[in-house]
């Protein structure tokens, strides 16, 4: 009897783990179908993290027709790039069904809202809604810049535009009905730069206890925790791995002047420094305790390291593999774009952070001297 009892309790707990595990399996699953007529009978179709930057699975249409399945922890931006005629549809992968009912022609429309071809979930909703809202001040936002370029307004008067619609949003996502997601978290960070910090603080404390461990939510939270470094103070500690893998950390090179060097594979002035200006620098003070460390903001690290090879960077090379807008140490410099420069003293002081476009060869030769 006794031995009864105890398979009975082992066969209950067994069941409940199961249970609970197909609950979990559930709550993250996603499905994507799409219908999309006009298009090519076998063309590839490719499911795209934006966040990660990478492919997440593959397939190809069968009577106009796709379908994808898995798993997320977290929902992220996505897009799916289908290869007649390089097709692309932007959403958002969440928990739950989604479905895409379109043509080739629609899609091919510059002027397309993305956003009301796809149908279900949350997050997708709440991007339709934010998108409409935000879209009037976006499309001034064009005109101005027009006007601005032929001269009719100031830089000024086109800097009250974007001023705008960062006001927008910040109302946008004060309404607590449209915060309290992942989507909102998403846009407060890419919206970061014209909020003013108090207020993503407020945002922040309304989040729930999940999005705050996300990804994001210790992004936005790191944000603003830091003020970024000023000119004269202590550069912040960075420690991240090299393209071999070894841990390097920038105390290690007190001592010397430092050129911090903030870069990305996609970006594209970035590469012109690595070709031209960081080759002329590390030649030319290779004998006066002159270090260059850039630091990449590549996610993906193949991206990373085949683009440190093509570029023949002979110099430190470091990444902890974050985005530009989710990294702590863009945070602790205050960095927000790329490239970005900034002139270490042997003390671990900040003598300069260089201005975009600047000429690196005739400053650093006047703080050299």
């Amino acid at each position: 009897m006794k031995t009864k009892k105890i398979n009975l309790a082992i066969i209950t707990l067994l069941l409940f783990i199961f249970s609970n595990c197909k609950n979990e399996q559930k709550s993250n699953h996603f499905e994507i179908n799409a219908i999309i007529k006009g298009v090519k009978e076998n063309s590839k179709v490719v499911l795209l993290n934006y966040d990660e930057k990478k492919v997440i699975d593959s397939t190809i249409i069968k009577n106009g027709k796709f379908y994808f399945k898995g798993n997320i922890e977290f929902p992220y931006e996505a897009a799916i790039s289908i290869d007649d005629e390089w097709l692309m549809i932007p959403f958002w992968v969440e928990q739950g069904e989604i479905s895409i009912s379109t043509d080739k022609q629609t899609l091919k429309k510059s002027n397309l809202g993305y956003h009301e071809i796809i149908k279900g979930g949350v997050i997708n909703d709440m991007n339709l809604k934010f998108n409409k809202y935000i879209e009037p001040s976006q499309n001034k936002k064009g005109l101005k810049y027009k006007e601005m370029k032929e001269g009719v307004i100031s830089e000024k008067e086109f800097q009250n535009q974007i001023d705008t619609i960062f006001k927008n949003v910040n109302a946008f996502f004060k309404n607590d009905s449209n915060a309290n997601n992942y989507f909102s978290l998403s846009q407060m960070i890419n919206y970061r730069e014209g909020i003013p910090k108090k207020d993503l603080k407020i945002y922040y404390n309304k989040l729930s206890k999940k999005l705050k461990d996300s990804p994001k939510g210790k992004a936005l939270h790191d944000y603003f925790t830091y003020d970024g470094v000023k000119v004269g103070e202590i550069a912040p500690e960075i420690i991240a791995k090299n393209v071999k893998g070894d841990e390097v950390n920038l105390k290690d090179f007190r001592g010397n002047y430092v050129l911090l060097d903030f870069w990305a594979s996609w970006c594209m002035p970035c590469i012109k420094e690595m070709k031209t200006t960081l080759p002329l620098l590390k030649n030319k003070y290779k004998s006066d305790n002159f270090k260059i460390i850039s630091f990449s903001f590549d996610v993906d690290k193949k991206s990373w390291l085949k683009s440190s090879t093509d570029l023949n960077i002979d110099w430190i090379n470091i990444s902890d593999n974050k985005r530009l807008s989710t990294s702590i140490v863009a945070f602790k410099y205050g960095v927000s774009e790329i490239p970005s420069n900034f002139l270490i003293s042997p003390e671990g002081i900040v003598l300069k952070r260089f201005k975009y476009e600047e000429d690196l060869l005739v400053e650093i030769e006047k703080l050299m001297k």
